[in-house]
């Protein structure tokens, strides 16, 4: 639920804040969401042929909750980035669109990492006659996830909003 709850603010708080942004004249801050589904495309084939490979080849063993504990790790990594970038923007800088590509693809890696993995592991772990409740219990937690921020979006307005 707190990964989910960090995933779920990239279409609300980001968006925000490349509000915020230089960026060019015909650019939507909104549009930057399009960045997720496509980095999703080319992280997933890269993860599985190049570098859960090369990890192996360096003797690190690549385990569902590691992969899991390491999609967690760089959800944090993402804000922090984001942070980054609001204390630029805070302090009057003109601050690029493009630099928030980088918690982007950070916090797109950490979705990769986690969500598949999550409910493969979950479904995977059951017995045969819980896998569906187990299934439920983990879309349940991604929709508490979604709730947490519906409820913290309550106290974040956009400049000039009613």
């Amino acid at each position: 639920t707190p990964f989910w709850s960090l995933f779920d603010q990239k279409a609300s708080t980001w968006v925000l804040q490349a509000d915020q942004m230089s960026k060019p004249a015909w650019f939507q801050s909104s549009m930057m969401q399009a960045l997720n589904p496509a980095l999703v495309m080319i992280l997933i084939p890269f993860n599985n042929l190049v570098l859960y490979p090369l990890l192996g080849r360096l003797g690190v063993k690549v385990t569902a909750l590691r992969r899991m504990g390491m999609g967690i790790a760089l959800a944090g990594v993402a804000w922090i980035f984001a942070g980054m970038l609001q204390l630029w923007i805070d302090a009057g800088d003109a601050v690029s669109i493009v630099w928030q590509m980088l918690p982007y693809v950070a916090l797109t890696l950490g979705e990769v990492l986690v969500s598949a993995t999550g409910l493969e592991f979950a479904y995977s772990q059951a017995p045969t006659a819980m896998k569906g409740t187990i299934t439920s219990f983990w879309n349940l937690s991604v929709t508490i996830g979604n709730l947490w921020v519906l409820l913290s979006n309550v106290s974040i307005k956009s400049p000039g909003a009613q």
